[in-house]
């Protein structure tokens, strides 16, 4: 076997739905199987994937357990020599899956290799390329400098902004939304790092693979949509804004040890505490957002998902030049 396609669901039914259905419409020329692993959602999948596609393998978590845990079981469930993280609220779009698979047979020093990710108005979605996430690149981020001044490689080093977005190239961390793994790499590293139970596990699986001598590609040449926010392993907003801060602290501990990290470690605790209360704060008063600030990533009541705008009638991303 090729390729595996593991997908985890928690809700958003119709989302898994369009994304099945958008891998059958551009399903890749070699061999390969879906993995679809439900994690403990209030609304069943099973029955939908059998009918849309018969034969994927169907696993049920008794409880939730969280997007790296849940994505855990579905790689080990997995048999490819490739194994595709794909969210359930994407589509892939037209020959991503055979330029991502051709990559990692052309490339044998790369140990995973993420597409392009548009938002569903086709604008562009900088999380699927980073660079390393610092004291320094995430306070950018979080007041925003990088938009401000996207060509200091200093002040946009996190999403990079000041590199082509159409050029292949060498990153630190991809998007846990779609990024396809060699199977080698996660038996030997151990695949997601569970302790971090939502967010950053995508972060620390690339950063794992990148310092154990591997490289971490971003190519344009494939394209995926990700809606954002939809049928993630998780939904509960008030404990996805503590996971997230609680997650990014675990990065910048774990990535940034070095002599003077205990001489600014207060500064990052401190930055991230005004962060968490700020969030909450928004929470409160009916901004119901969390993890990062990608347009779409917002909780919704389900609802069918919206269709990619024509070429011609896409906007950019506000800031994102």
């Amino acid at each position: 076997m090729k390729l595996s396609v593991c997908l985890t669901y928690y809700s958003g039914l119709e989302y898994l739905r369009a994304c099945l259905d958008s891998i059958h419409g551009n399903a890749p020329e070699c061999e390969h199987e879906i993995v679809v692993v439900d994690d403990a959602s209030p609304i069943l999948c099973t029955e939908m994937v059998g009918e849309v596609t018969p034969g994927a393998i169907v696993i049920r978590n008794p409880e939730n357990l969280g997007f790296a845990a849940a994505n855990n079981v579905a790689w080990q469930a997995s048999s490819g020599e490739y194994v595709l993280f794909l969210n359930s609220d994407t589509k892939v779009l037209p020959g991503a899956l055979d330029e991502l698979t051709g990559y990692l047979d052309r490339h044998t020093e790369v140990a995973a290799v993420g597409p392009m990710v548009l938002n569903a108005d086709g604008s562009f979605q900088p999380q699927c390329r980073r660079g390393r996430l610092t004291p320094l690149s995430g306070l950018t981020y979080s007041l925003r400098l990088d938009r401000l001044y996207p060509d200091n490689r200093t002040l946009s080093e996190y999403l990079m902004r000041y590199a082509d977005r159409e050029q292949i190239q060498s990153v630190r961390a991809l998007s846990g939304c779609c990024m396809l793994f060699r199977r080698e790499v996660l038996e030997h590293g151990g695949g997601f790092d569970e302790t971090l139970h939502q967010y950053g596990e995508d972060l620390d699986l690339c950063y794992r693979a990148g310092d154990a001598g591997w490289r971490v590609v971003y190519n344009p040449g494939a394209r995926i949509i990700h809606h954002g926010g939809q049928g993630g392993t998780n939904l509960r907003v008030a404990r996805s804004l503590y996971y997230f801060h609680r997650s990014l602290w675990m990065i910048f501990s774990r990535y940034n040890r070095n002599r003077a990290f205990h001489l600014y470690s207060w500064f990052v605790i401190l930055m991230l505490a005004a962060r968490l209360a700020l969030s909450s704060s928004l929470l409160l008063l009916g901004t119901r957002r969390a993890g990062t600030r990608k347009g779409a990533q917002r909780f919704h009541r389900e609802r069918e998902p919206a269709a990619a705008l024509p070429k011609s009638e896409r906007q950019p991303e506000p800031g994102d030049n």
